[in-house]
């Protein structure tokens, strides 16, 4: 659907955003999605683009997505532009890839037929093969809807897609213990294991919540500072 946005006559950084997908949308097998066609601009307009900034990739669920961030209400109630991964870029400078998926997990497949993170992340749907790009840090918060599985299987499949991760990116890897510290213990010896992965351990956050699993807004301001001050010096 066309969207008009109207400019002063003065020098503009446009950044576009799309949200609003909900757990009905069959993302994954129907292409029930959002994508940019194209932009028109009127005969005055100049278009340039922005001088290159550091690259950031996020891997994650609805959590990374912007998922309930100002309430429990599908679609609207979503801030892909204000939950912690944008406001964690914003604080660094940063242009960023999400690469996240509603209640998708390591093991567990999410909402709208999508499969789960070692298939969901060289798609973006299951007709359309998506080569990662270049980046300079990779940041993944993925795990808590693998809560129902146990350790053990969960502690293997984690192993082997930081493995894929590692042979996709070449950046470092920075891997965050899910916010609701679920699996701290199996992250904590895996990546023990894997001394090029770094953990970011989030316990003393004090994040608060819309429903005990996502950020509200005042937790993802939270985060996005805190993640900020951990990735800085990677940047």
């Amino acid at each position: 659907m066309p969207a008009t946005i109207h400019f002063t006559a003065a020098h503009h950084v446009i950044e576009i955003m799309t949200v609003g997908n909900t757990d009905l949308d069959n993302v994954w097998l129907e292409q029930e999605g959002f994508a940019l066609q194209s932009i028109t601009t009127d005969a005055t307009a100049q278009i340039q683009p922005t001088p290159p900034r550091p690259h950031l990739t996020w891997i994650g669920d609805s959590i990374t997505a912007g998922c309930w961030v100002h309430g429990r209400r599908p679609a609207q109630d979503y801030a892909a532009d204000t939950n912690y991964a944008a406001q964690c870029s914003d604080h660094l400078a940063c242009d960023s890839c999400r690469i996240a998926y509603s209640a998708a997990g390591i093991i567990r497949g999410g909402t709208g037929h999508v499969p789960a993170a070692p298939q969901f992340l060289t798609h973006l749907d299951q007709d359309t093969v998506w080569q990662p790009t270049a980046t300079d840090l990779v940041v993944i918060n993925l795990g808590v809807n693998d809560r129902q599985y146990f350790a053990d299987d969960f502690e293997s499949v984690l192993r082997s897609f930081l493995h894929q991760v590692q042979d996709c990116f070449a950046a470092p890897i920075m891997v965050m213990v899910p916010f609701a510290q679920v699996f701290a213990p199996v992250f904590r010896a895996v990546i023990h294991e894997l001394p090029s992965i770094t953990l970011i351990e989030t316990a003393d956050w004090a994040l608060t919540y819309t429903d005990r699993l996502h950020p509200d807004q005042h937790g993802s301001d939270i985060a996005g500072r805190r993640l900020a001050q951990v990735l800085r010096p990677y940047i």
